[in-house]
């Protein structure tokens, strides 16, 4: 039989669940970051992702020149892939098996394992005039399936996702507003992005996050009182990295796990843009304007900056691109004034 607490009692158990509340508050991790180093032939200026098995890819400078090339890093080495010269070259993507995807000159390339790239632009449809295409390719997994994004202007411009794979190309569709912009896949397969729906009865048309898998695109829907969405990334268990609007008008950066979406305290930032997110459900997120990153980890948000040890004196405006199951992360930003990709490794977690 239980009774009421007594107002002293009550008082007493609260303090202790204070006190053990607070002893189960996760301390900050600690990051050790170094630059990428230079492979001859290019100055990296930026590392954009990282493989399950730590292969890192990015871009840089030629000669200091105005072309970029695409850079890899396997077992601490970095050397520069093919590519075409005099182009801007830009790598967004690698897998365990050392392929890698991104683009050069707007058209979307994939880069095997021994470094060759090869043009996936030409298999894209899109009947525009010279100028008035676009493709990129945003993600490949670990099947050596390659997401690729088109613009396209054909009376208007348009947006659309395909998945190449093995000499078969798939379309994606929409949400039946006639516009896709995939923006992350993951080793399932499933992509995630933002599709148009249908105008509602004002006639306005919105982007709902979306997560398309086995051929079907599913509506993530929006935040409550929100009108539109956008996932950015998705992990192996099909969580999703979103940002949306809520009922104050405010963008805001949520995890979807599938069932729910969930708003993740945001540092009082009002705006940012999540890139990625690993199977432990940390997400690595950007402010543009601000050219800041951040980690959500274990409920809580982190200013990415803060979170440096010794190592991190004279980096600056650090941008993060992606973040491995371990919890390393890649990105860019400024060493003593000139820009440089990085790596950070967590030294507590």
């Amino acid at each position: 039989m239980s009774f009421p607490l007594s107002p002293a009692t009550a008082r007493a158990a609260l303090a202790a669940a204070a006190v053990a509340f607070a002893g189960a508050v996760t301390a900050a991790p600690v990051y050790s970051i170094q630059k990428l180093e230079k492979p001859v032939g290019a100055h990296p200026d930026n590392a954009t992702a990282i493989s399950d098995n730590g292969i890192i890819v990015g871009y840089g400078r030629v000669d200091k020149g105005p072309y970029t090339a695409p850079i890899i890093r396997k077992r601490h080495k970095t050397k520069v892939l093919e590519s075409q010269a005099r182009a801007s070259n830009e790598v967004w993507a690698v897998n365990t098996q050392g392929e890698a995807a991104g683009w050069s000159n707007l058209h979307a390339h994939y880069w095997d394992s021994t470094g060759k790239p090869f043009d996936l632009d030409p298999l894209i449809p899109c009947t525009a005039d010279i100028g008035g295409k676009s493709t990129k390719a945003r993600a490949i997994n670990n099947d050596g399936a390659v997401l690729v994004a088109l613009e396209c202007f054909e009376s208007g411009w348009f947006d659309r996702s395909y998945v190449y794979q093995a000499g078969t190309l798939t379309a994606l569709g929409d949400l039946g507003g006639g516009q896709n912009r995939a923006k992350g896949m993951n080793n399932l397969g499933q992509v995630v992005g933002s599709s148009a729906v249908p105008p509602d009865a004002d006639g306005k048309t919105y982007d709902h996050a979306y997560l398309w898998e086995n051929g079907v695109m599913h509506d993530l829907g929006t935040a409550v009182g929100g009108t539109f969405s956008s996932a950015r990334a998705v992990n192996d268990l099909g969580h999703t990295a979103v940002m949306a609007d809520d009922d104050a008008g405010k963008t805001r950066l949520y995890l979807h796990d599938g069932t729910t979406m969930r708003k993740l305290f945001n540092c009082g930032q009002d705006t940012m843009i999540p890139v990625a997110i690993n199977n432990g459900d940390d997400i690595v997120a950007n402010t543009y304007i601000a050219r800041e990153g951040y980690l959500f980890q274990k409920g809580h948000c982190y200013h990415f900056a803060d979170l440096l040890d010794a190592t991190g004196a004279g980096w600056t405006s650090l941008m993060v691109n992606d973040i491995d199951n371990k919890g390393v992360i890649v990105g860019e930003g400024f060493l003593n004034g000139q820009i440089r990709g990085f790596i950070a490794t967590p030294v507590t977690r």
